[in-house]
């Protein structure tokens, strides 16, 4: 009965701790997730109401021989560009940080996978070790050494 408990608690002790570090990453999971929403807005919204747009269809114009422009001109136009590098610049890190943050979910995905894995490995050995206590507390021989074991444990003070 000793034994039973003993494995029982070493066995709760290790789901436990695989239980743990499944919350753990599922913790770690969600944060991922919600960077990588935040990451696509920011995306969406640098597509929607940046100068991007705007700028490549300036910059198309400019390059199929939209005239003559003046000096002026030539001045927003490198300021333009110069906003096009930044904005093509932000969303390249933007498109890194997704990569990234995708890369950290499937690797929280598969230790999730591994330690559910692990856990219901647990179970079935804590299962086994169940049934084969059950079949030794019922066998032939338990039932018929019981008389001795009420003596030496009334001999040893139990």
């Amino acid at each position: 009965m000793e034994t039973k408990l003993a494995v029982q608690e070493s066995m709760g002790e290790v789901i436990e701790s695989q239980a743990n570090k499944m919350f753990g990453l599922e913790e770690e999971n969600n944060f991922l997730r919600r960077n990588v929403e935040i990451l696509l807005r920011e995306n969406e919204a640098l597509e929607k109401y940046g100068d991007q747009r705007i700028l490549l269809q300036l910059l198309e114009y400019i390059k199929n021989g939209g005239g003559v422009i003046e000096a002026a001109s030539q001045e927003e136009l490198k300021v333009l560009r110069r906003k096009l590098e930044i904005a093509n610049n932000r969303v390249e890190v933007t498109f890194n940080r997704i990569d990234a943050m995708n890369t950290q979910l499937e690797v929280a995905k598969a230790e999730t996978t591994h330690l559910r894995n692990e856990i219901d490995n647990c179970h079935r050995i804590i299962s086994d070790k169940d049934n084969m206590i059950h079949s030794l507390l019922h066998s032939s021989s338990w039932k018929l050494t019981s008389p001795l074991r009420a003596i030496f444990n009334k001999l040893r003070g139990r």
